[in-house]
């Protein structure tokens, strides 16, 4: 005798293979979301103090050079006319 086999129709399983999860997958998949976007957050802000550090070095090498042109400026006058004219 043949095998005699019957196909049976489960909705269930049907919407499990379409895409639709459970609540507890949902949940997770939302925390970890989540979770993710503080993390990129942490990273654009250490970028942000990164460049802010960047910038303050720069502007303290800046400040320091115009410090010493300003010294130069006034040994050369001291030496040209024997005193400092202040203004």
């Amino acid at each position: 005798m043949g095998n005699i086999t019957k196909t049976v129709y489960n909705p269930e399983a049907m919407k499990t293979k379409m895409g639709i999860t459970s609540p507890t997958a949902v949940g997770s998949a939302s925390f970890v979301s989540k979770i993710e976007a503080i993390k990129r957050q942490e990273e654009k802000k250490k970028e942000m103090m990164k460049k802010k550090s960047e910038l303050q070095k720069q502007k303290r090498e800046l400040l320091l050079k115009q410090l010493e042109q300003q010294k130069v400026g006034v040994s050369l006058e001291f030496w040209e006319t024997g005193s400092v004219n202040s203004v």
